[in-house]
């Protein structure tokens, strides 16, 4: 359905060799997970000056190491 929207690319989370092959190519990374949990293992995926947005509500706050 993501590309149906106009996703170039689909990142398997619990997959190394997807996270590693896409890290700095994601202009727009939606974060629909709803429990806290670790931002760094996202950010590398990040473009520089893109953007992920946090759709989730945590109950506790996040922090960034």
């Amino acid at each position: 359905m993501a590309k149906e929207k106009g996703a170039d690319v689909f990142v398997v989370s619990k997959d190394p060799q997807s996270m590693k092959a896409n890290e700095g190519t994601i202009d727009l990374l939606l974060n629909t997970v709803s429990v806290v949990h670790e931002l760094s293992t996202y950010l590398p995926l990040v473009a520089r000056d893109g953007t992920m947005v946090m759709l989730g509500i945590m109950s506790g706050d996040h922090s960034i190491n």
